[in-house]
């Protein structure tokens, strides 16, 4: 029983060992300031109004179960 135990821990740590040894394939970010030869994104030309924005798509989206009022409902 204790060679049992034993072997199971070791093939467990074994496991462990290479899993963490693998590379993985997603991109790290990294926290580097911007170059200084790369443009800056433009500011947008006209101020989003995000009140009319979230209307519009509540009317699009969401009124046909939810109603004008939000509570859902017969109206």
């Amino acid at each position: 029983m204790q060679y049992l135990k034993l072997s199971l821990l070791l093939i467990a740590l074994a496991i462990f060992i290479i899993a963490c040894n693998q590379t993985s394939n997603t991109p790290v970010a990294k926290n580097e300031a911007p170059k200084t030869n790369q443009a800056a994104t433009p500011a947008p030309a006209t101020p989003v109004d995000e009140a009319a924005v979230a209307t519009e798509l509540y009317a699009k989206n969401c009124m046909i179960c939810h109603k004008d009022s939000g509570k859902g409902g017969k109206i």
